[in-house]
């Protein structure tokens, strides 16, 4: 939204807003919570994504709000193409999904924000206002700042301490992996402490078992003995315990924890045990 003199006064000039949405309910919320803004000024609604492609090359808006669930064309495919018919118009995604990747992958597809349904009612106009600026804007978890994963090598205990914070992607796993691969003080066998606990989103459980390829496309280079995992909150316990199933075959034992004491007493003993 620009600003424009008149009268001496200054005013937000209008921005033409495409919204695709193919549930009808949600639309409606969309609509209604867009024309709370009076310099907001809907110019369509579509239901699927080729639609969207087509109406957004006819009107060429400031704005488009996109669902990712689209029929006949998904929202990724459909944006990836409005990009090269109206590359002016700024991309809101807002979807159902809380996925970082899925997030991450719509940013790169030329969307500015991201918003996820369950926090529309109280982002989706301050998302609305970033985007227009031209501001990149993340729902709450997803634009967590400080996301890295961080790896500590004890080479004496032949033991690597890895500590995630933030958002997790599995791209990031999979360079994490990599890097103890070159790392020249990572020893040829070595057991993982994986901390989990300040994690505010991880690859989606379909993604794991690429994960798991990752850590087993480097085993000649670097063997996984024991692995040891702390992971809070039930939605992400749940996730470690599919992982240790997948992992077994790249591990000797995995085994995950809530409590970081507990995972640590089970890590000793299992050493002991050898």
């Amino acid at each position: 939204m620009a600003w424009i003199a008149e009268g001496g006064c200054l005013e937000k000039s209008s921005s033409r807003v495409l919204v695709v949405e193919d549930s009808e309910p949600f639309r409606k919320f969309i609509c209604s919570t867009l024309r709370e803004r009076p310099e907001l000024q809907i110019v369509g609604e579509v239901i699927d994504g080729l639609e969207a492609v087509q109406r957004a090359e006819e009107l060429q808006p400031e704005l488009i709000v996109l669902d990712i669930g689209l029929p006949s064309l998904n929202g990724m495919e459909a944006a990836r193409r409005i990009r090269r018919v109206s590359p002016e118009s700024k991309i809101l995604f807002l979807s159902q999904e809380s996925s970082a990747d899925v997030a991450q992958e719509g940013l790169y597809l030329g969307g500015l924000g991201y918003v996820v349904k369950a926090h529309a009612g109280s982002e989706l106009l301050i998302a609305v206002e970033a985007v227009l600026r031209g501001e990149q804007f993340l729902s709450s978890g997803l634009g967590s700042r400080g996301a890295s994963i961080t790896y500590r090598v004890d080479a004496n205990k032949r033991l690597i301490h890895t500590t995630c914070v933030g958002l997790i992607t599995f791209k990031q796993v999979a360079i994490h992996f990599r890097e103890l691969q070159r790392d020249p003080g990572c020893p040829d066998r070595v057991d993982v402490f994986l901390d989990l606990r300040k994690v505010t989103s991880l690859p989606e459980g379909g993604q794991l078992s690429a994960v798991c390829n990752e850590i087993g496309s480097i085993r000649e280079s670097v063997a996984f003995g024991l692995c040891a995992v702390v992971a809070e909150g039930d939605e992400l316990f749940g996730m470690m315990k599919v992982f240790e199933g997948l992992a077994e075959q790249y591990f000797r034992k995995v085994s995950t924890f809530r409590v970081a004491a507990e995972a640590e007493k089970w890590l000793t003993w299992q050493r002991l045990s050898e």
